[in-house]
């Protein structure tokens, strides 16, 4: 059992696309400190998770996670969706593998402001090149989603910010192996 614990992982002065944060009553800049304090929480929940092959090359995973704990009244900041889905569809031919995921989110109040309630969307097509070396194409959260977080400083009167996820995001990597 923690007491009295804090934790902070310092400021947010912009949003996913570079803007400066607002403060919606002044229309002035402001920052975001998350900080929690933890005193007795109860936490419980459960996740199941169901994995296999199609045959051959073809595999999946769906996933459900349920989440409670007795702090979560919408408005201190400490709440997360009851519930979580995961599924992925993956896909594996000699150097080659694919794989397209899917995130849903539920809905979820926090600091009286509605957040979650959004699916993600996500496809990679990787190709190992040999000796610990792979590229890979992505692309996540496909539908463009600009779902909100919500975050707010410390002390509670400071002001809060809603934050936007930067919706859909395509790239390239190339993985090294040790």
């Amino acid at each position: 059992m923690l007491r009295n614990a804090k934790v902070s992982d310092g400021s947010i002065t912009s949003d996913a696309d570079g803007n400066p944060i607002i403060d919606s009553s002044t229309g002035e800049e402001t920052s975001i400190t998350v900080y929690k304090a933890v005193d007795e929480v109860i936490r419980k929940g459960f996740e199941v998770s169901f994995q296999g092959r199609l045959g051959g090359a073809w595999s999946y995973e769906l996933g459900w996670t349920y989440y409670d704990a007795n702090d979560e009244d919408g408005q201190t900041g400490s709440e997360v969706p009851d519930n979580k889905y995961n599924a992925r569809l993956g896909w594996q031919q000699g150097p080659w593998s694919a794989s397209l995921s899917a995130v849903r989110v539920d809905s979820y109040l926090s600091y009286g402001y509605t957040v979650g309630d959004f699916t993600t969307v996500n496809l990679n097509l990787t190709r190992e090149l040999g000796h610990g070396v792979s590229v890979a194409l992505f692309g996540q959260n496909l539908a463009d989603e600009r779902y909100a977080t919500n975050n707010k400083g410390y002390p509670a009167t400071a002001n809060w910010g809603v934050l936007r996820d930067v919706g859909a995001t395509y790239g390239t990597e190339l993985r090294f192996r040790f």
